[in-house]
């Protein structure tokens, strides 16, 4: 997974025309950092990811895409083939349930482990709507300090400007589809 980041950031900084030095000061990570990210040499966290996505104008999904091959285009996705990002030192899992990263929606399935709080839960973009349906568990929204407590059913619309943190409350794992609409 590392290596297939790594060159499709590459492929993206290309595309772009931007050097390792330009990448880095849009984003302002090391030029060090990119150049380990790029060779597969570390797995980027997802703060680190956004920021480089943000850099190059695009979707953090655009590091998850692959070739679609028109004729064998994949429209349902089994359990076993989603794609999962696992978050370093964190017990957050994030599932691509969509099939190929290329539609108008995405979904993600959020898996937070016991009293798990994150404060950059992933953003897939910069410009698109979201929201957050919770099919399992009980998890409080920090909204620039008004905190939203939602149990299973409850939908909510993110505010990224207002997001801080992310928190499952019980010593269960909590589930959280993410819609996001380009």
């Amino acid at each position: 997974m590392e290596k297939y980041i790594g060159n499709k950031l590459k492929e993206k900084r290309k595309h772009n025309n931007y050097t390792i030095a330009v990448l880095s000061s849009k984003t302002g990570l090391s030029e060090s950092l990119i150049s380990r990210v790029e060779k597969g040499n570390v797995v980027p966290s997802i703060n680190t990811l956004r920021k480089i996505a943000q850099g190059l104008d695009v979707s953090i999904t655009e590091f998850f895409k692959e070739e679609i091959d028109l004729k064998e285009e994949k429209i349902v996705v089994r359990k076993e083939e989603r794609k999962k990002l696992v978050v370093p030192g964190s017990n957050t899992i994030y599932e691509i349930l969509t099939p190929n990263l290329n539609q108008k929606i995405e979904l993600l399935k959020v898996e937070l482990g016991p009293y798990c709080e994150e404060e950059n839960l992933i953003q897939l973009g910069h410009e698109e709507e979201e929201c957050a349906f919770v099919i399992e568990g009980e998890v409080e929204f920090n909204f620039d300090n008004e905190y939203v407590r939602l149990t299973e059913g409850d939908c909510v619309c993110l505010n990224r400007d207002l997001l801080k943190k992310v928190k499952n409350v019980t010593s269960e794992n909590a589930h959280i589809i993410l819609a996001v609409a380009h």
